[in-house]
């Protein structure tokens, strides 16, 4: 099983738009793959969701922030997150997302920022977009269709 560390771009995204998302979080409920959290990623969740601008989409599903928070964590391995030096990243907001990787020891860090994705690799860690981490694994797991 891959494990993997979500930037939280990707959260709002699964919730706001759906698509590819939404998709790694069925892996995710499915157990395809384990999806790390920390402490420092639910804060920044909570605040991020909480934002009035994303609040008519939650409640085009019938959701409020703290319903999807709830759900995330259901799906979610929790890890202390490992200290990453500064300067790593341009933005250093994306320094919890690196911590947690490492924390966990994670295979992927599946982003859609693309100061993340330009470093391409950290500490072995690969950091790609949702679309190729579900490449990945449907080559590992290719759904069948029936003759």
């Amino acid at each position: 099983m891959k494990i993997v560390v979500a930037d939280t771009n990707i959260y709002v995204s699964a919730f706001v738009s759906g698509g590819k998302s939404l998709e790694l979080m069925s892996a995710a409920r499915q157990k395809r793959i384990s999806l790390l959290m920390t402490p420092e990623i639910m804060t920044e969740m909570g605040s991020v969701f909480h934002r009035s601008k994303f609040q008519k989409y939650f409640e085009q599903r019938g959701l409020t922030p703290d319903d999807i928070i709830t759900g995330y964590q259901e799906v979610t391995t929790l890890v202390i997150a490992a200290t990453i030096p500064s300067g790593v990243v341009r933005d250093k907001k994306d320094e919890i997302i690196l911590a947690a990787a490492v924390g966990g020891k994670a295979d992927y860090v599946v982003t859609g920022d693309k100061d993340l994705l330009t470093l391409e690799k950290y500490q072995d860690i690969a950091i790609i977009t949702v679309h190729q981490l579900l490449e990945i694994l449907n080559q590992e797991n290719p759904k069948t269709t029936p003759p």
